[in-house]
């Protein structure tokens, strides 16, 4: 019967660079532009939703609602926002940082499983009890 492989250490800086758990690290593309069009159409949209508020209700009695608009709309981009965060977190921490992790998969990784998956709210309290439980025994856990 054959032996599994093990990585073993090895005296050799070359090697060693090639296998260090660094290399292995989830760093994503950011795509800026999509981010930035994104943001553009989202701000215009918020405008055009004032002023026609505005124009609508001249003598200023529903002008409340603006903000709540906003806030409504943010909610429903929520997800897409938070998500685009922990992945600039991917792209940018170093990997000092991010090696702290004990857990499978990383902390930010499930959070942003978490949030793609259950929602701003219900992900953001899933990536909290996960990041809560990244301790030294380690583990494997999936939204």
């Amino acid at each position: 019967m054959k032996e599994p492989f093990h990585f073993t250490h090895i005296n050799d800086n070359e090697i060693n660079k090639l296998i260090a758990p660094q290399n292995f690290l989830y760093r994503p593309v950011i795509r800026w532009d999509i981010f930035f069009v994104s943001l553009f159409f989202f701000l215009l949209a918020q405008l055009g939703l004032a002023l026609l508020e505005v124009n609508l209700f001249c003598d200023g009695s529903l002008f409340i609602l603006i903000p709540v608009n906003f806030v409504l709309s943010f909610l429903g981009i929520a997800r897409y926002f938070f998500v685009f965060l922990i992945h600039c977190y991917q792209r940018y921490a170093s990997a000092q940082t991010r090696l702290k992790c004990c857990m499978y998969p990383s902390c930010s990784q499930y959070t942003a499983m978490a949030i793609k998956r259950y929602g701003f709210f219900i992900g953001g309290i899933k990536g909290y009890r996960h990041y809560k439980k990244c301790g030294p025994p380690g583990g494997i856990e999936y939204p």
